[in-house]
């Protein structure tokens, strides 16, 4: 028993919700198992431009895409315009912002999660 480390790179399929060869879906079902199995994942990401968290040493339960989510919400709903940008051009729902934006939402709730 000990620390240990892996490191896995390739080129494939990520990111399509439902396809079992999809790397990412593969991934966390890896984590899952090593932890079902008694492992202490104190970390495991996915990188694709930008990390997403498969494994969070936080405990249980958290999702930071939701929680981003709930605070990208929140945020266009406020304000004398909800749902608009401040040049009044309707805000895109979550799913249709780019990876970067989406990245930065997850930091900024983490942010806040982790401060809380």
């Amino acid at each position: 028993m000990g620390n240990w480390n892996i490191t896995i790179r390739g080129v494939g399929q990520h990111h399509n919700k439902g396809a079992s060869d999809d790397a990412d879906t593969m991934a966390k079902a890896f984590v899952a198992a090593l932890k079902n199995a008694g492992h202490a994942i104190t970390d495991a990401s996915i990188t694709y431009g930008a990390a997403e968290e498969l494994a969070d040493a936080r405990g249980p339960g958290i999702n930071v895409e939701d929680l981003a989510r709930q605070a990208f919400n929140a945020y266009n709903a406020q304000g004398p315009n909800p749902g608009k940008t401040h040049d009044g051009k309707d805000v895109p729902a979550w799913d249709k912002l780019n990876d970067q934006v989406r990245a930065k939402w997850m930091a900024a709730a983490l942010h806040v999660y982790d401060r809380s």
